[in-house]
C-alpha cells in the first residue's frame, strides 16, 4: 500500500446503488442498516499535532462519509418500503474526548449530530435513526491487535460498573431490538452499551 487511500476500497454512490439493488432483488425492500464498518485499529496514539491531513481525511472519509453514504443509499428503498430502521454504531470515545485519538474521537463525534438530525429528516416516512455508543470491545480486530489491550484494556474495566471485559455478544442484544417491531417509538437516541463506563 503506498497510502492511506489504498488501504480502504473506494466506496462510492454508484457502487452502494448497485449493492441496494441486487439486496433488493434478492431479499425485498431493505428494512433495517447497521451502520459499523469504521477506522480504529492500527491507528498510532498522537497528539493531534503530529496527525497528518491525509490521516485526518482519512479517517473522516471512512468513519462519518461511510454513514452517510450508507444511509442515503437505503433511504430510498425504505421509503417505497414505508418503513426501516437505521442503526449507526458509535463510539464511547466521544464521552471522555479521549487525547491522542483526536481524529477518530472528532469522526464518532460527527455521527451523533449527524444520526439525529437524519432522524429528524425521515421520521415522516416511518423510518428510525438511532446510535449506539459502544465501550471497548474485544472484536477480532482488538484481538489481532494485543497491543491495545496493554495500553487500555485495564483502565477500561476498572471504569466500568460490570467489571468484566465487553464481548461482540453484547452489543447484539440492542441491535436486535433497535431493529425489531418492538422499537416502534425510539429515533434519534443514543444508547450507551459500555457496561456502565459513562452515563449521563
Amino acid at each position: 500500500m503506498n497510502s492511506l487511500n489504498d488501504s480502504v476500497a473506494v466506496v462510492t454512490g454508484a457502487s452502494l446503488h448497485a449493492m441496494v439493488e441486487r439486496a433488493e432483488s434478492a431479499f425485498g425492500p431493505i428494512g433495517i442498516l447497521v451502520s459499523n464498518a469504521g477506522v480504529s485499529i492500527g491507528l498510532k496514539l498522537q497528539s493531534f499535532t503530529e496527525i497528518s491531513e491525509d490521516e485526518f481525511d482519512h479517517v473522516m472519509r471512512v468513519n462519518v462519509r461511510g454513514v452517510f453514504q450508507s444511509t442515503k443509499a437505503v433511504v430510498p428503498s425504505m421509503r417505497r418500503n414505508g418503513a426501516g430502521g437505521i442503526i449507526n454504531i458509535d463510539s464511547g470515545t466521544i464521552n471522555r474526548r479521549a487525547p491522542l485519538f483526536a481524529h477518530y474521537v472528532a469522526s464518532k463525534g460527527a455521527v451523533l449530530p449527524l444520526t439525529r438530525s437524519m432522524a429528524r429528516e425521515l421520521a415522516d416516512n416511518a423510518i428510525r435513526v438511532n446510535f449506539i455508543l459502544v465501550g471497548h470491545t474485544l472484536s477480532y480486530g482488538v484481538m489481532d491487535h494485543p497491543q491495545l489491550m496493554d495500553q487500555v484494556g485495564e483502565f477500561v474495566v476498572s471504569s466500568r460498573m460490570i467489571k468484566r471485559d465487553m464481548q461482540s455478544e453484547d452489543l447484539a442484544g440492542t441491535v436486535r431490538f433497535l431493529a425489531s417491531d418492538a422499537n416502534g417509538f425510539i429515533t434519534g437516541q443514543a444508547v450507551n452499551v459500555d457496561g456502565g463506563q459513562y452515563t449521563y
